[in-house]
């Protein structure tokens, strides 16, 4: 397990959506100029069913298998000369960034040149010659290519995002997966003899971790769709009265899977965090205060029930449990003092970590995390250029919270997005579940889906 952490133009006019049947994604009258739009919806809808499945892709040959599919896809738009690339300026300084911080990741993987003799590197216990500025420059590659796929998917997620009403149906299929997971994961869990899923589980036993890797990766995920069921089902009823009461019990009561399984993970921070994400959300909307206080006090009710023994069994240990996190971090900080401009690479903590690891912080296993993902974007890429995710989610937090404010229509997901940013942000503060591949695509893609509604449907041929 790694630490991790277009480009393209449209025809000159694309026709109009026409709407069509409810429930049914909208189409384009002219076959011809709606085909890069199922492309691109194709490639979304693929990534989301699969990627929770393979280990949540925290794999890299899963990684370079997302890489080529996306690419593959990116490739027919540049071929073709449909811009893929975001028209509203938020979503081109948003791609702007991740294809900065993608080519950093590139840099640091190049022989350096001009240095014949490699570069002199003082590191504890004495010194070292490198020929890259990444102290890993393969695993620094790797996570080049692992980034562009995020550019990628970001730019086809905001294309297919901007018709709110299929940004919308989008949305629920991806909550509808998340409660999917939940499922197989409390299933595995308390049916199955905690055997895992598709592969066999070797830690994290007696708590939830569905097709994840361990338990707090799995807390964001269901997270993120708690956060994304609250938006979409907060209380309309559809067109039809009876059929529409239907689907929203319905939804609450996944909703209701998806935090028994939030709590069953065990996960402390990944629990609060949500909790303060979806209390973020609730707190968006104008219902009446007492609303407000029932849906607060349900969800505290099941929290206090399901997490009566496991949960609040290590919370009472946390400090017990956690005595060498703080000295890990300090270690880690020492490691962002020595190289605070350049890092030591991307995806290169667990090997450069080693000759920072020192008591207090045991030595029983390996750390291949700083278990901090702002530490470790500034361990391996520098405080500049490490804080450069950090400027884009503080960018996309803002313009989604204006989208959510405003009259237009895909406020829901600008909700989502902006209540997933919360989870995420706080989540990482102490834990790496923002760096397995499944929750970037599912926290990308919100953020896309969101921001999506507020540009052009026309784009200019460029």
């Amino acid at each position: 397990m790694t630490s991790a952490i277009g480009v393209f133009t449209t025809p000159p006019v694309e026709a109009s959506s026409v709407p069509i049947a409810n429930g049914k994604f909208r189409a384009l009258p002219a076959r011809r100029s709606n085909w890069p739009n199922r492309l691109a919806l194709g490639a979304c809808l693929g990534v989301a069913l699969l990627s929770p499945l393979p280990h949540a892709s925290n794999l890299p040959l899963v990684w370079l298998f997302w890489a080529a599919v996306l690419g593959a896809v990116a490739s027919v738009f540049a071929i073709t000369r449909i811009r893929v690339i975001p028209a509203h300026p938020t979503g081109r300084i948003l791609v702007g960034l991740g294809m900065t911080f993608a080519a950093f990741a590139g840099f640091q993987a190049l022989p350096l040149a001009g240095w014949r003799g490699g570069l002199m590197v003082d590191v504890p216990g004495g010194s070292v010659v490198l020929r890259h500025l990444s102290f890993a420059p393969g695993a620094s590659l790797l996570a080049t290519v692992r980034l562009c796929s995020y550019v990628i998917f970001f730019t086809l997620a905001m294309r297919v995002g901007r018709d709110p009403a299929n940004a919308r149906r989008i949305g629920i299929v991806w909550f509808w997966l998340v409660a999917a997971q939940a499922l197989v994961a409390i299933l595995n869990l308390e049916l199955r003899g905690d055997t895992g899923v598709f592969f066999e589980k070797t830690a994290f036993y007696g708590v939830a971790t569905g097709t994840f890797v361990n338990r707090n990766s799995l807390a964001t995920y269901l997270g993120m769709g708690l956060v994304l069921g609250l938006c979409l089902y907060r209380g309309s009823k559809g067109r039809h009265r009876a059929a529409g009461k239907a689907r929203l019990y319905l939804a609450w009561g996944a909703m209701a899977v998806i935090l028994v399984a939030l709590v069953l993970t065990q996960s402390r921070m990944g629990v609060a965090a949500s909790l303060v994400a979806a209390l973020f959300v609730v707190l968006q909307y104008g219902h009446p205060l007492r609303n407000k206080v029932a849906l607060v006090a349900a969800g505290l009710g099941i929290v206090l029930g399901a997490g009566s023994m496991g949960l609040f069994a290590r919370m009472v240990e946390l400090g017990s449990n956690d005595e060498h996190r703080a000295a890990l971090y300090g270690q880690v900080a020492q490691m962002i003092s020595n190289r605070p401009l350049t890092g030591f690479g991307l995806d290169s903590f667990p090997l450069v970590y080693q000759m920072f690891h020192a008591p207090p912080v045991t030595a029983n296993f390996v750390w291949e995390h700083a278990h901090s993902t702002y530490l470790t974007l500034w361990a391996e890429a520098g405080i500049f250029m490490g804080s450069v995710p950090l400027i884009a989610g503080t960018i996309a937090f803002f313009a989604l919270i204006r989208i959510a404010r405003s009259g237009r229509s895909g406020r829901a997901m600008a909700r989502a997005g902006a209540g997933a940013l919360v989870l995420a942000g706080l989540h990482s503060l102490v834990d790496f579940s923002l760096e397995i591949q499944a929750n970037v695509f599912l926290l990308l893609g919100l953020v896309a889906l969101g921001l999506g509604p507020a540009q052009p449907r026309k784009e200019p041929h460029g």
